[in-house]
């Protein structure tokens, strides 16, 4: 995460880790997709019928808007950090004179400090990271599983077993002897069930990741209402389109009938 020098010290000030993880949680979770598809008009409202969930999602969309066409650096400069900003960090600016009895100012500092403590209290900031005991690198690692899942998707199919993905992509710390591809043995079904069984409960975590943050709550793997899936071509698609925002604006239509590709 690389924050421009140009940024305004307010939005240096806050970027933290967990911002650019709900970022990228944001942009793969099929709710939010649709939230987009719906608002750009690739998709019509009837869409959501039965979607319980998506009022909530809406809300999201409307605070945080379109995170597809954009980077995190970008989005954070320009929106981003307005909407975690409140209580966070307050930059408060201040001279001592140096004239007057000590006491009186640190007396006037402490009021500044209360009257930025008050105001602070009473700016409710649109978004906030969750309290919990997830960690980033949690996060981090159950993204790269998608990510790679979704790379397979794009090239070998999406049928590959799951303890060949975590092979490839080393993104569970888990001790095994498999080598990329070996063939099933009697003495390695165990290890090739077992990872697969890993594998599955980790892609399931990432979409309740990714949903609850659609749902303006992260990091959270609380149960949420959704039964939608991830888009894994779209998922795939999605440094690509960053790559070229300046050149091709995203719409879904673009990805939603492509065929699955081979090697």
């Amino acid at each position: 995460m690389k924050i421009d020098k140009n940024t305004s010290q307010k939005a240096a000030d806050l970027v933290r880790l967990e911002h650019e993880l709900f970022f990228k949680y944001l942009r793969v979770s099929p709710s939010y997709q649709l939230a987009h598809s719906i608002q750009v008009g690739d998709k019509s409202k009837s869409s959501v019928k039965g979607l319980i969930h998506f009022n909530e999602v809406m809300k999201t969309y409307e605070i945080v808007g379109d995170v597809f066409n954009t980077n995190f650096v970008a989005w954070w400069e320009t929106k981003g950090h307005l909407l975690f900003e409140g209580k966070e960090f307050v930059n408060l600016s201040f001279r001592l004179n140096l004239t007057k009895d000590k006491n009186q100012e640190i007396k006037r500092i402490r009021a500044l400090i209360d009257s930025s403590y008050h105001a602070n209290a009473l700016q409710e900031s649109k978004l906030r990271i969750e309290t919990n005991k997830i960690r980033y690198q949690t996060l981090e690692d159950r993204m790269r599983l998608l990510e790679e899942k979704a790379y397979d998707s794009l090239f070998d199919g999406p049928k590959r077993p799951g303890w060949m993905l975590l092979d490839l992509a080393e993104v569970i710390n888990t001790k095994h002897s498999l080598r990329y591809r070996v063939k099933k043995t009697t003495t390695n079904t165990y290890e090739r069930s077992y990872l697969t069984m890993l594998a599955s409960r980790h892609f399931k975590e990432v979409l309740v990741l990714a949903e609850n943050a659609a749902l303006g709550k992260f990091p959270s793997f609380k149960k949420n209402p959704s039964k939608l899936k991830f888009d894994l071509w779209r998922v795939g698609h999605l440094e690509g389109i960053e790559a070229r925002i300046n050149y091709a604006p995203y719409t879904s239509k673009q990805y939603s009938d492509a065929p699955t590709q081979k090697n």
